[in-house]
Order: C-alpha cells, then structure tokens, then sequence
C-alpha cells in the first residue's frame, strides 16, 4: 500500500506537466481505474510496471530528478530495493556502457536471486562495470518494452534471467542486441543466434536423483513436477530417461503434475488451496511409494506435510529428495532433508564473466552447461507420528 504521500506525488506529477491519467493507462496498458488506485493509494505500482511508468514520465517531459524521486518513494512504500530503477531511469545513456544489466522475472525465485548473487560477486570484481537489476514480472508487452529500453541505453552487456519470450517482436530485439555489438547472455535455454546459453544439466540433475534413490534399494519412486515450466519439462525428460536406464516398470511409478500458481503460498495458508500441495497430498496416499522426489524446496514441505497428515514418517517410511538451491528447511527439520543443490550460483559466476568478456575462450555461439550438482545424502527430515501397527 502507498503513503498519503506517494500517492500525492504521482497525482500531483499529472497534473504539473498536463497528463491524464487515461493517457497513462493507455500507454501502460492497463485500465485508468488501475492509474486512479495508483494516484489515491489504493494499490501500488508493480516492480515491472513502475519502469515503464517512470520511461513514460520522462518520455513526457518530465524532468529526470523529479522522477527518480517519485520511483524512490515508490519503492521505500512498497518495501522494495529498487534503487536501481530509479536510476535506470534518469541516467545519461552513456553512463550504461559500463553496465552489466540483468532481467529477472522474479526475486523471489531463489534460482534466479542465487545466480544474480553470482553475476553480482564476479562484476564486483571488476573496476571498470557495475551491474543493474530489472524486474519483469510480466506480461509480453512489458518484457518487449523493457527490451526496447534496453536497446536504446546500449548497455555493456545482458545477462537473462528470466523465462524470456524469443519469438516475435521480443525475438527480434534480442537478436538486435546481438546484432548491436551487445553481449546478450542467458541462462535459460536459447536459440537465439549470437547469444550466449549459460545453464545447468537439468536432465543430469533428475538422472542423478533417480540414481541416488536406486543405490538405497528404491524401487517404487513418485516424482512432483510443475506444468508448462522449461526447467520442469528438462527435469521430467531427464527422469525418463533415468528410468528406462534402470529398467524401472512404469507401474512402479507415480508422476503428479502441478501449475505452478500458488506454489509459494503452501506455507502461509491451508497446503489444500495450491495445486502443488494436491499433488503431494496424492503422493503420500500412495502406500506403495517408498520414495519422492519433490522439484522444489516449497513442494518438498507440501509432501513431508501431507505425508504427516497421512501418518506416515520421512524417512521411515518415505524418503524424500528436494531439488533446491537453498536450505532454509534444515533449520526445520532434523536430521536434515536430502537434497541435490544445483549449481546456480556458479552459473551466476561463469555469467558474470562471460558479461565482462573475461572468458575469452568461448563464442558468443557456443553452449555451455553446468552438471557438478552437489547431492547431501541424508536421512531425511522426520515428521510427525509414527504409523501405528
């Protein structure tokens, strides 16, 4: 929710330079009762959109200092770190040859926030360049826009994080960047010519958790996937592929999809109100199951709760595998859970260089893949009551 006062300062930006606020929701896309909420205090404005909103204010005239000072207030309103958007908003063009820009979709995607940790420690490393962050949460007109503007500051390099769309109009300006002398760098899958593919094995890392789960005399494995994610959909293909390599019958076998909508909130509220949470419930009803392997660190505390409203024990009587770069369930459970932590920080790190053009021995063609996963085999975390009989 905005202050009294952040919201008198966008009215108040409107009204100075004779703007409407239809003409802002036209240019934004969006509905002039969402701009009026903007103005009274009602909503705040998005990460993403407070970019655009902010190259749509100095597109208009309005002078540089007083919209970083409206983006700043923002930003401490909302609780954000956004002092980068401020300044990707008033900066002299120049300025941005010796910025490393990053796009991530979303900072609370620990994958994404541990890679940009990566770029982050390699370019401070560096006198001559500093990195910038951009948020872009968004829809496909936002991310076109965030590219137009980035084409225009021409920028040292661009590092992506985020599932960003390669065809159409989006497409076509990050082949532009390339083709403006721009190192384009990203770390999802590409096929964009002249880019650079920076990303970890994902099939590696399911075939190594199948594997792992194999060598402890797991026969009957259970695996929780998200829909229509690319990483997810790498990591389905590589479980396949792992069990045709250990001959597994496909009767052994459960594989629960789920979307990804309201993955993040299994812990705030009831685990029945997301679809990730439905999934493991299925999972931990299936007796036969001696194993799951959980995508992510929040779907892993979707299974062990679900399999302790069910009565049953992890590991006593299921084991459970989380893919996840962090371990901030360790602090909950004891002895803590296993995981395979994927290397996303060295990503971060091996971007970070290729941004900086210090990895002289790779084209701007090539593609390169990081497959040292780093497994904790261990116990697993126990929870709940023991199953009676």
């Amino acid at each position: 929710m905005q202050t009294a006062r952040t919201s008198q300062m966008l009215g108040a930006l409107l009204r100075r330079y004779g703007m409407t606020r239809s003409a802002v929701a036209d240019a934004l896309f969006v509905s002039e009762d969402t701009v009026d909420n903007w103005c009274i205090g009602r909503s705040s404005v998005r990460p993403h959109m407070l970019t655009s909103l902010a190259h749509f204010l100095r597109e208009r005239g309005i002078p540089a200092d007083e919209v970083a000072e409206y983006v700043r207030a923002e930003a401490t309103a909302g609780g954000l770190d956004l002092q980068r958007m401020a300044e990707y908003a008033t900066r002299p063009p120049t300025t941005w040859q010796q910025t490393i820009l990053v796009l991530i979709s979303d900072p609370r995607f620990v994958s994404q926030s541990t890679m940009m940790s990566g770029i982050s420690a390699e370019v401070a490393n560096s006198s001559s360049f500093e990195v910038a962050v951009l948020s872009d949460w968004s829809s496909r007109h936002q991310h076109v826009q965030q590219l137009k503007a980035i084409r225009l500051h021409r920028p040292a390099a661009l590092v992506i994080l985020s599932q960003s769309a390669e065809g159409g109009e989006a497409g076509e300006l990050r082949a532009s960047l390339v083709a403006d002398g721009i190192r384009v760098i990203s770390c999802q899958p590409t096929h964009i010519k002249g880019e650079t593919m920076v990303r970890v094995d994902e099939r590696h890392l399911m075939e190594l958790a199948v594997s792992h789960l194999y060598s402890l005399g797991h026969r009957h494995i259970g695996a929780l996937f998200v829909r229509n994610h690319p990483v997810q959909e790498e990591r389905f293909t590589g479980f396949q592929q792992a069990i045709a390599k250990y001959r597994l019958k496909p009767d052994d076998l459960l594989v629960r999809w789920a979307t990804s909508e309201g993955e993040h909130r299994a812990v705030q509220q009831p685990v029945e109100q997301t679809p990730v949470a439905r999934a493991a419930t299925h999972l931990a009803q299936r007796e036969d199951i001696t194993a799951i392997i959980a995508p992510s660190e929040m779907a892993a505390v979707s299974i062990l709760l679900s399999l302790r409203r069910e009565g049953r024990r992890c590991p006593g009587d299921v084991s459970v595998l989380a893919i996840r770069p962090c371990a901030w369930t360790d602090s909950l459970l004891n002895p803590p859970l296993t995981h395979i932590n994927p290397p996303y920080y060295e990503t971060g790190r091996l971007a970070g260089r290729l941004a900086l053009g210090l990895d002289k021995g790779s084209a701007f063609t090539e593609v390169t893949r990081l497959d040292d996963h780093v497994i904790c085999a261990r116990t697993g975390g126990t929870v709940g009551p023991a199953r009676p009989g």
